[in-house]
């Protein structure tokens, strides 16, 4: 596990899940989660499930990023809901060309403003409504099959809102073949809160 510097109590990288450059075929992407406390296993458990949702699509050989959504690459970094601030979140996001940051999820004192964000070019995604786990379809099963093939557990709702989250900007990057409109994301990002089929 990296810890990075000044903000070092506030970021966590997971080896695994390495920053790289934000160019035109690929993006990057702040999970703003839980890392610490009582909420650690949720915080796992939404990692675990939006990682797998990047595996599922545009994977190629030789691979440097940490997944794809959308048709490009996509880089995770993790932040920590329980100990970053939202001028942590900010500064990060522009020290390390962040284009969509996802959170918070898993920690209540924590409120990003999307405005905010949004004059740096970044994009906020908040959780939405995700498809419940009980649920008839073949997606969902099929989410429900790989999660235990992969993970060697059954998904949970924190995983199930990971996934989702991940689905929903595979949506929006692939509808319009990139991250360079954040408006564009952001409209995208508001038509799939309330849920929508996997």
């Amino acid at each position: 596990m990296k810890i990075s510097g000044k903000i070092s109590a506030a970021i966590v990288m997971a080896g695994a899940l390495l920053t790289g450059p934000a160019f035109a075929h690929s993006f990057n992407v702040a999970l703003v989660i839980a890392l610490s406390g009582e909420q650690e296993e949720a915080g796992r458990q939404f990692l675990d499930g939006f990682m797998l949702a990047t595996t599922e699509r545009d994977a190629h050989a030789n691979q440097e990023s940490d997944g794809h959504l959308g048709g490009l690459d996509v880089y995770v970094s993790l932040l920590d809901a329980n100990v970053s601030g939202q001028d942590m979140v900010l500064e990060f996001a522009g020290q390390n060309d962040i284009d969509i940051v996802i959170g918070p999820w898993g920690s209540g004192a924590l409120s990003l403003s999307q405005s905010a964000l949004a004059e740096q070019g970044v994009s906020l995604l908040s959780p939405g409504v995700a498809p419940p786990l009980d649920g008839e379809g073949r997606a969902i099963a099929a989410f429900r099959e790989n999660f235990a093939r992969t993970y060697g557990t059954v998904p949970g709702t924190d995983a199930t809102q990971g996934y989702n989250a991940a689905q929903r900007i595979e949506i929006a990057v692939r509808g319009q073949g990139g991250v360079a409109d954040a408006e564009a994301l952001a409209q995208s990002f508001a038509e799939t809160v309330g849920g929508f089929d996997w």
